[in-house]
């Protein structure tokens, strides 16, 4: 029995170490799995990375490829303008080889009858200043060298001598030609060479060294002769030397004499522009006119701008229904946008707003969703006068979320029910009240608020905040006044709102500006710096905002950046650069993680900014009653788009892409028809072109060589104005000016490259 039950108690020993064997075979698989799975999870992270890292190596060789192409395309323009310069040296040539072919062939006859015809018809045609003074340093050469060959001479030796003096004027000619510069090009020595003079003293010429060899002069008188001539010659050379100079002073008291008349053109039409402003100073609060000082709406208003400028838009509404009333005996109800993006039915006090149109009293049969419509016919209305070809893809009927009716009655369309049913519009809405309409938002994943603030296109707003929620830094950079700083500060509110949604806040995120001084010796500069590297470290604040940082700042910047904590809860950064570097925008990408945009010229958002913006102005202005002038000023619209693109296509051409203008020069544009045009003409003469004349003085002076042409030409054909001479008022850009006092000066480009180079080092070190 003892036996039995030993063997029973090994078996199940024995069994129970097989289960926990299983156990640990299942336990280590499970553990071999999750290793895999965490190897699969980390190879399926670096492979997103990788991935990552691959989308910007393609935006970076898609960047160099630009740059290539654009290089190219100088490198054409450089090309044709060596073929041009190869071809006029070429008719050159060719011309003074026939001139040579005729010299080589004399004939007496035709010496009679060219010196006949200068005796007869010598009142036909007239040497220029240039050509008797070449015509009269080629007789004293000629007559130099007869004498001094006057031992070589003989009686058979008439032909050989009258050759040599030709082979001098023509070498005299070539000479002339090609190191005097541009005389050539303007006839004088053609002149000189095509004179009957000419011929007729090379003939006398001849004849002299004939005489002096029949006299057989002795060596003294040679001599003698040799010292008078050269004495007269001086003599000669100083009288010429004071005629250029009393000519060069003529020029300029010329060049004086049309700007002083020009500037007094110009004093007088401003006089008489002032003299009408002050003779409507009594009559402009009965006119409805149009002034200089209109509201300008940036994107982040301050609270109480914000607040006055919407109570002002309701009293001169108010003053305009007012109006309305005695002329057509009818009420209205004055219907704005609150642009606050946050897509909420929250209404605070201190709010930025845009009038879009007037609502008619309604009926005691009128029902909400009759409001509902005609709010969104208004809204279509609106945008169509903005941009009239699409609405900026806002979705007119599904972007109203709700309004709110004075100051106590809310309509949400998603719940109706708000309003008690009971009250009919006809009880609620009154003249003396104000419907506010609040645009899908923030809530909704939506930024048609952010379109009509912003006038930008749904695609670019989408992208950008796109790249911005990816990396957490964005970087946009172009030309001078192109909308960076708008866009950066739209999107730095937009964002804010965003953040506070997902923490459940009442309050949106602050927003830290940061800005660097234009110098770098400036004490401010290494506390902004500090400040900016202590924001990005700590991690407290959510939105950064470093606005208009040039060149020289970007080393800074990224120093900043690279002493940073690269952890995940790093604060949203938006930057804007002026005339950056590739290399330096590349770096920021590769380097420092910022997404990157580019704002350019040619795209067609910013293209119809300006447009767009200043119809935007009209709508407020007409709509608020304070002028009536849309249809006028429609044209000058186009005209200064057209002459923006006419500019900018010179400043590329003379220099860089980055140097060009943005749209914000014309949105100050006055609407008015007379003020707008004396603004643009002191707008050109004062800023325009001499920030032409500079773009390509500069451009030159780096190599920069293309053909250019003045485009005041341009601006004068289409002249949006009434023309009544007002157009000759237009100083042009003087491109012969720029292009004869400025040359490629290599040293110079060395020295900003080693400037940049240092910049770099010294940023490094410290």
């Amino acid at each position: 029995m003892a036996q039995g039950g030993s063997e029973m108690s090994l078996a199940s020993s024995t069994g129970s170490y097989g289960i926990i064997g299983s156990e640990e075979r299942y336990e280590a698989e499970i553990r071999k799995l999750n290793y895999e799975l965490e190897n699969y999870r980390q190879t399926i992270t670096k492979l997103t990375a990788k991935h990552d890292n691959y989308n910007q190596v393609i935006h970076m060789f898609d960047s160099r490829l630009q740059m290539l192409v654009r290089h190219v395309s100088k490198l054409n323009q450089k090309s044709q303008l060596k073929e041009e310069e190869v071809e006029k040296l070429k008719s050159q040539i060719e011309y003074l080889r026939s001139l040579s072919s005729c010299a080589t062939v004399p004939d007496s006859s035709l010496y009679g009858k060219v010196v006949e015809h200068v005796g007869e018809h010598h009142l036909q045609r007239h040497p220029s200043m240039e050509s008797v003074a070449s015509h009269r340093s080629s007789f004293s050469t000629s007559s130099k060298s007869s004498r001094l060959d006057k031992n070589g001479l003989s009686k058979g030796g008439k032909k050989s001598s009258w050759t040599a003096n030709m082979d001098n004027q023509i070498r005299s000619s070539f000479s002339r030609a090609f190191h005097k510069g541009k005389k050539g090009k303007n006839g004088s020595v053609s002149d000189v060479e095509q004179s009957p003079l000419h011929s007729t003293a090379l003939h006398s010429i001849a004849g002299s060294v004939n005489q002096l060899t029949e006299i057989g002069t002795n060596p003294l008188e040679l001599l003698q002769l040799k010292k008078e001539l050269k004495s007269k010659e001086e003599v000669l050379t100083d009288i010429r030397l004071d005629a250029l100079d009393k000519a060069r002073e003529v020029d300029i008291l010329r060049e004086t004499v049309a700007r002083l008349a020009s500037e007094n053109k110009l004093l007088k039409r401003n006089l008489a522009c002032s003299k009408r402003i002050d003779s409507r100073a009594s009559s402009r609060q009965s006119l409805s006119t149009c002034h200089d000082e209109e509201p300008v709406y940036d994107p982040l208003p301050g609270g109480p701008t914000g607040s006055s400028s919407s109570h002002m838009s309701e009293r001169s509404f108010s003053s305009t229904a007012s109006s309305s009333k005695r002329s057509s005996n009818g009420l209205s109800t004055r219907v704005c946008i609150s642009l606050e993006p946050s897509g909420s039915l929250e209404f605070t006090q201190h709010q930025h707003e845009l009038t879009i149109g007037s609502l008619i009293q309604p009926q005691s049969t009128t029902s909400w969703n009759d409001i509902d419509l005609q709010l969104i016919t208004m809204l279509k209305d609106y945008l169509h006068r903005i941009e009239s070809d699409t609405t900026m893809g806002i979705d007119c009927e599904k972007a109203i979320i709700g309004y709110r009716v004075g100051n106590d009655f809310i309509r949400n369309k998603s719940a109706p029910d708000l309003i008690i049913p009971t009250q009919n519009p006809s009880d609620i809405i009154t003249p003396s009240t104000t419907i506010r309409i609040r645009l899908q938002g923030v809530q909704q994943d939506s930024v048609d608020g952010l379109i009509i603030e912003s006038l930008f296109p749904k695609g670019i707003l989408k992208q950008l905040i796109h790249l911005l929620g990816q990396s957490r830094r964005l970087v946009i950079h172009g030309a001078r006044g192109i909308g960076k700083t708008n866009l950066a500060k739209t999107l730095a509110k937009y964002f804010s709102y965003k953040l506070a949604s997902k923490s459940n806040s009442i309050k949106p995120e602050s927003i830290v500006d940061v800005r660097y001084p234009d110098d770098e010796k400036d004490k401010k500069f290494q506390a902004v710096q500090d400040n900016l590297q202590s924001l990005l470290k700590t991690g407290t604040t959510s939105i950064i905002l470093i606005d208009n940082v040039s060149r020289r700042c970007i080393p800074y910047l990224l120093k900043a950046f690279k002493c940073a904590d690269n952890s995940q809860d790093t604060p949203y950064v938006i930057c804007t650069v002026n005339g950056a570097l590739q290399r330096q925008v590349e770096e920021m990408q590769s380097s420092y993680g910022f997404r990157i945009f580019q704002l350019t010229n040619h795209m067609d958002a910013v293209k119809g900014f300006m447009g767009r913006y200043l119809r935007r102005r009209i709508a407020e202005a007409e709509l608020t009653g304070q002028c009536r002038c849309g249809e006028q000023l429609q044209a000058i619209i186009d005209f200064l788009g057209k002459a923006l693109i006419a500019i900018n296509s010179f400043i590329e051409k003379a220099n860089a892409p980055d140097e060009t203008i943005g749209p914000r020069t014309f949105v100050q544009c006055p609407l008015s028809v007379e003020s707008s045009r004396d603004w643009f003409i002191r707008l050109w003469n004062e800023n325009l072109v001499p920030y032409m004349m500079k773009a390509a003085r500069e451009g030159m002076i780096l190599g920069c060589r293309g053909q250019l042409k003045d485009p005041t030409e341009y601006i004068i054909e289409h002249w949006a104005w009434p023309d009544n001479g007002e157009s000759s008022l237009l100083n042009p850009v003087k491109i012969a000016n720029v292009q004869s006092g400025s040359e490629f000066d290599p040293m110079l480009a060395l020295e900003r490259i080693e400037e940049n180079r240092k910049l770099q080092e010294h940023v490094h070190v410290h």
